[in-house]
């Protein structure tokens, strides 16, 4: 696991993979996805952050998000004899996707739009424990969205899901081009922080600076693309 460390603040920063049609995929500035050339191995990439000492790897699923077949059982089959922890995002809506991820191996999920569901979160929760499930869900303004909603949902209702659910780690993504480490983001941070959640954050962090800011914030640690170049 990678750190940015300076002489006040020691933070985590785990390298994200964006999938689409197999391949690894980046935001370009107006927030479309490009593919950066085309050898983006996502195994390749994997493998070699694997081989830089890297723990935890965060693979966001963008062919499950939008109902196409999945090219991550085949990356894990590849990384089985690697001690890798892989977050997978991304299309886990219901208790068979939930029980498909279980089956070719991935160790951690983010859930987003399942948290609307008391029922659907219940039977999630009995495939994954809620030690290994965190919640995905998108700031704009300070104000907190699942998934695609259109109306933000209240930090307290949050809360009390999130209890509900025995959750209490949370993926915090700011909503292009919107950046994560801006002051109202950065406050509702330090809200939740408060609360007792553990939070992970990604969204425009271009800088160790932002790294930094966050921290002081309360965030256990920030997901990274842009950081971290393609192997050549």
């Amino acid at each position: 696991m990678m750190r940015v460390i300076s002489n006040f603040s020691s933070i985590p920063v785990i390298p994200v993979i964006h999938l689409s049609s197999g391949r690894v995929v980046q935001w370009d500035a107006l927030g479309r996805i490009t593919r950066r050339d085309p050898h983006a191995n996502p195994l390749r990439l994997t493998l070699t952050w694997a081989e830089r000492g890297v723990h935890l790897i965060h693979i966001v699923d963008l062919d499950a998000a939008t109902g196409r077949p999945s090219t991550v059982p085949a990356l894990m089959m590849g990384l089985r004899s690697q001690p890798v922890t892989v977050r997978l995002a991304g299309g886990i809506h219901d208790e068979i996707a939930a029980r498909n991820r279980k089956a070719f191996g991935i160790q951690e999920i983010v859930v987003s739009t399942a948290l609307h569901t008391t029922g659907t979160m219940q039977k999630i929760l009995a495939v994954y424990p809620s030690s290994q499930v965190l919640a995905g869900l998108y700031c704009r303004d300070g104000q907190l969205f699942i998934g695609r909603d259109e109306e933000p949902i209240a930090e307290e209702l949050l809360s009390d899901r999130m209890r509900e659910f025995g959750l209490r780690r949370i993926v915090l993504t700011s909503q292009f081009p919107e950046s994560i480490a801006l002051n109202h983001n950065r406050l509702l941070i330090s809200r939740l922080a408060q609360q007792g959640f553990e939070i992970w954050v990604a969204g425009s962090v271009e800088s160790d600076i932002d790294v930094l800011t966050l921290s002081d914030h309360g965030v256990a640690g920030v997901l990274m693309d842009r950081a971290y170049p393609l192997p050549q």
